[in-house]
């Protein structure tokens, strides 16, 4: 059958993790101070990171004038094409097999491979909900050939592009846009993606979207999950020293509830 898993799979799965708990709670026993967090939240898979590398070659096109690429929405480069073909129990099998330096330079090369960096003004990084876009900029990349003022005509020309974006049924993909590399601090600040894109939480992966100047980029998502990870975690707390001073609002701060108990 399509699906084997009977229809309270789901349910029952959540009954063991809760029957867990508590044996872990009454082993701990009454005194002990009882934490349950979690990192992120579930939600609707709204990712449209599938269609960041084709937006990015037509826009890339379009901003030095020249025809829009004719292509099927893939990246270009041997080992990601073999990364998006090969079955995933045969590529685990060949990660365990091979050593991690390895596994390294496939990395490197399903994201940077197969470009021709005299031509490439930016390219994506490998994103699970958000879209990474990184600028190819002369002096910090490698092969850099973007000069600092040609970058932030660039940066500007990705923005509105990046916001023109609309479903065939005209409503917009993109919720936020903003820029980790400048706006963060720190000596490693330079290493974060040029651009970030947030994409609108109520739509689904899309395989088809509309621009004005780049025409109609379609790319099939590549997960297939529904589901994907959100930014709204949350925590739980029993035991004597509940309800106390230190409440987190955001799991980067249970480490001071944590210090709080002990």
């Amino acid at each position: 059958p399509a699906n084997p898993a009977p229809d309270d799979a789901l349910v029952r799965v959540y009954q063991a993790v809760d029957q867990s708990v508590g044996e872990i709670v009454a082993e701990a026993g009454p005194g002990a101070e009882i934490v349950l967090f979690a990192l992120h939240g579930m939600g609707l898979n709204s990712s449209q990171s599938h269609l960041t590398s084709i937006f990015m070659r037509r826009a890339i096109a379009r901003f030095r004038g020249l025809p829009a690429p004719q292509e099927k929405g893939e990246a270009p480069g041997l080992v990601r094409a073999l990364r998006r073909r090969l079955p995933a129990q045969l590529q685990l099998a060949i990660a365990h097999a091979v050593p991690q330096w390895v596994r390294d330079e496939v990395v490197a090369r399903e994201i940077g491979g197969g470009y021709r960096w005299r031509d490439t003004l930016g390219f994506c990084l490998h994103g699970d909900l958000a879209g990474y876009l990184r600028l190819n900029i002369k002096g910090r990349e490698k092969r850099g050939i973007l000069a600092a003022a040609e970058a932030q005509d660039f940066t500007a020309f990705l923005r509105t592009e990046l916001e023109a974006l609309r479903l065939p049924d005209g409503r917009p993909i993109v919720r936020a846009i903003s820029h980790p590399s400048e706006e963060s601090s720190g000596p490693r600040a330079r290493l974060l993606p040029d651009i970030l894109v947030e994409w609108n939480p109520e739509i689904g992966s899309a395989s088809e979207v509309h621009s004005p100047n780049l025409g109609a980029l379609r790319a099939r998502p590549e997960t297939g999950r529904g589901g994907n990870h959100r930014g709204n975690g949350g925590d739980g707390h029993a035991g004597p020293m509940q309800g106390g001073n230190v409440r987190p609002r955001h799991v980067s701060q249970l480490g001071e509830l944590v210090e709080a108990l002990i």
